[in-house]
């Protein structure tokens, strides 16, 4: 997904907008609540290639 960071114009307010969807996946918020939200998602994005990464053997050696 592709994602843009939006601020609100005159205030301390940004929102993450979707390129995918066209809209916005947050509501307008400060930018550190933004940023909690923004690395949890990458986080767990992560967590999953990671697991998938994991599960396939290159090679089985003795």
């Amino acid at each position: 997904m592709a994602r843009e960071l939006h601020k609100k114009k005159n205030k301390e307010l940004y929102a993450i907008y979707s390129t995918v969807s066209e809209d916005y996946i947050t509501d307008f918020l400060p930018l550190d609540k933004i940023r909690k939200m923004w690395l949890e998602d990458l986080i767990e994005d992560v967590k999953r290639k990671l697991d998938a990464w994991l599960k396939d053997v290159n090679k089985e050696v003795e």
